[in-house]
């Protein structure tokens, strides 16, 4: 376990310093979902450092909602809620078309192609009676080109200086 950590912080350190997005984070996933995914490495973190790392994830991303108002998140949640019904419709559109042309079960390729957590999706084709390995490599894929396909995009659409303030 402690040589995988060593590795997956150099993989974290590298990403970021080749300013891939969220890089140590990004790094680390990439490296440790290497490892475990070709059977280098089989690592369960135990419950007695997850619960503390999550605490910290979780916390962390808190902290970006401050000084945000109560309008802000209605607002939000309404272009989210928008964006959840086009993505889950095109999710539910897919998962059909490749469930009538596979003998994939139509719950298995909606939840691999379903915008959500990789865990989440995974979990629930687990107690579903799925197959989670499918799930779980659709899941990552698509979190891959997020992480390094969105970056260019909104750069191509915004912009060199979108996060730049715009001086209207």
């Amino acid at each position: 376990m402690i040589a995988t950590l060593v590795a997956c912080a150099a993989a974290g350190w590298l990403a970021e310093r080749f300013a891939v997005p969220a890089g140590w984070l990004t790094g680390s996933f990439f490296l440790s979902s290497l490892l475990n995914g070709t059977g280098f490495v089989e690592l369960t973190i135990p419950d007695v450092a997850v619960a503390p790392a999550y605490i910290g994830l979780g916390a962390m991303i808190g902290t970006r909602f401050g000084g945000a108002s109560l309008r802000l998140f209605v607002s939000a949640l309404w272009a989210s809620v928008g964006a959840f019904a086009v993505g889950i419709s095109v999710s539910a559109a897919f998962s059909a078309l490749i469930a009538s042309l596979t003998d994939i079960p139509f719950g298995q390729a909606l939840l691999a192609y379903a915008p959500g957590g990789l865990e989440a999706m995974t979990l629930l084709a687990f107690l579903l009676g799925l197959d989670p390995a499918y799930v779980a490599t659709h899941q990552l894929v698509r979190y891959m080109v997020m992480v390094f396909a969105l970056p260019v995009a909104v750069r191509l659409v915004l912009g060199r200086d979108w996060r730049a303030p715009r001086a209207d």
